[in-house]
């Protein structure tokens, strides 16, 4: 008689646990099924969702559509076959569901890939459509000598190589520093490796609003170009469709101000923070001139400038529905979009 009633008693505390966790709540009315592209879509009628965060035991994920855009979220690539930990995340930032779901492995073919990839300090993105690629900045490469540089380790050449890419429609240069240029100089100098255009930041002969198209409907947008040194690095805005990326090199203060002198449209889903974080980048003023919904970070561990500083940090967190991410905490970081919506993976 006594243990059943401490089992009521216990029965009903729960129940009041889940009262008062409303906002929290496991659901069937959320699932992913496949489309005919071999995408996961998430079948749900609600209309106030922020994004959704997905974890398995080795791999996470965000989905989020682009600002403006009709579209639903969507998974377009599973990197393991595995059980999911979904949370839906409304526009309050409240947790409006939970659910989980075993999903299998899908691969992405057809949609925008950018992978923004761990070559420790220093920037390097492989932006890829198809057979289509351009190659951003590629960190010091075989060039740099500590730890905190990559340990002379190729490591661009080495990922493209290791997933059987041997040539590049473009090869750019943001600007003539070594944690920029070197992991592209690997390419340059390598017989295996054919490149259409080598682009120089520093007096690309590009213009203000001029376009370098990847494909047909992809392509770069000069935002500032023709200068030089390290504050002078060329600024471009990758655009396909509805979904924006601003890779901002080394620029400082002083090129946001000409930038934002300019009155151009900044706004992007997703903002490469200048300087791998520096202090001396990132105005406020740029900062909610981008509207981006997600933040990127490419420094390495353990490197002697403290990148990124503590008040760039404090500034990105002024907006607090977007995400940050670093290769120096994340590692390789891949963003995957339609030009509706957009899957980040890590």
């Amino acid at each position: 008689m006594k243990n059943n009633y401490i089992f009521k008693i216990l029965l009903f505390a729960l129940f009041l646990i889940f009262l008062s966790c409303d906002r929290i709540f496991i659901t069937n009315d959320f699932y992913f099924e496949k489309d005919d592209l071999n995408n996961y879509q998430l079948n749900t009628n609600q209309t106030n969702i922020l994004k959704i965060i997905g974890y398995s035991k080795e791999d996470s994920l965000v989905l989020k559509k682009c600002k403006g855009a009709v579209s639903n979220f969507s998974i377009f690539e599973i990197p393991r076959a595995a059980f999911y930990d979904f949370f839906v995340i409304d526009n309050n930032l409240d947790t409006l569901a939970t659910f989980t779901q075993f999903l299998s492995q899908t691969k992405n073919f057809n949609n925008l890939e950018i992978t923004m990839l761990d070559v420790a300090q220093g920037d390097c993105f492989i932006i890829k459509k198809a057979d289509e690629i351009a190659l951003l900045d590629g960190g010091f490469g075989s060039f740099g000598h500590y730890s905190w540089q990559g340990n002379a380790v190729p490591i661009l050449k080495n990922y493209l190589y290791q997933n059987q890419i041997y040539s590049a429609k473009f090869l750019i240069e943001s600007h003539h520093d070594l944690d920029h240029y070197g992991g592209l100089y690997d390419l340059k100098d390598d017989p295996n490796f054919s490149y259409d255009n080598y682009i120089y930041g520093e007096d690309c002969g590009y213009q203000i609003l001029d376009n370098i198209y990847l494909t047909s409907d992809i392509f770069f947008e000069v935002i500032f170009a023709n200068q030089r040194g390290n504050n002078e690095s060329l600024v471009l805005m990758l655009k396909y469709q509805d979904f924006d990326l601003l890779f901002t090199g080394d620029i400082e203060e002083e090129t946001e101000e000409i930038i934002l002198s300019e009155n151009l449209n900044l706004d992007c889903e997703i903002l490469k923070v200048a300087h791998h974080g520096s202090s001396s980048s990132s105005k406020e003023e740029f900062l909610k001139s981008c509207l981006a919904q997600d933040f990127l970070i490419s420094a390495g561990r353990n490197n002697p400038y403290h990148h990124p500083t503590q008040i760039t940090l404090e500034k990105l967190k002024s907006n607090p529905k977007a995400n940050l991410f670093r290769t120096d905490i994340n590692g390789t970081v891949k963003i995957i979009s339609d030009g509706k919506s957009y899957q980040l993976i890590w």
